[in-house]
């Protein structure tokens, strides 16, 4: 159970929201047209600073690629 504030706000140190179920998020680096796991060994050096955090269909719609390496077209809703 999600520990809550006073104010009955989630608290800071907890884990980030999860998407909506159907909703998978994977990563992608700004100027490269490629989506990612988020644990991906091509982008684990990046900072968040340097990542966007999308759904698979926004990537898909954009006409990103699913990266070979990770292969996030292969997760499940």
């Amino acid at each position: 159970m999600a520990e809550e504030s006073a104010d009955g706000e989630p608290a800071a140190d907890s884990p980030a929201e999860k998407p909506a179920p159907g909703r998978i998020e994977v990563t992608v680096v700004p100027g490269v047209a490629r989506y990612h796991r988020s644990e991906c060994i091509l982008i684990r050096f990046l900072g968040a600073g340097d990542l966007e955090i999308m759904t698979r269909q926004e990537a898909e719609e954009a006409k990103f690629a699913a990266c070979r390496a990770c292969q996030p077209d292969q997760l499940e809703a």
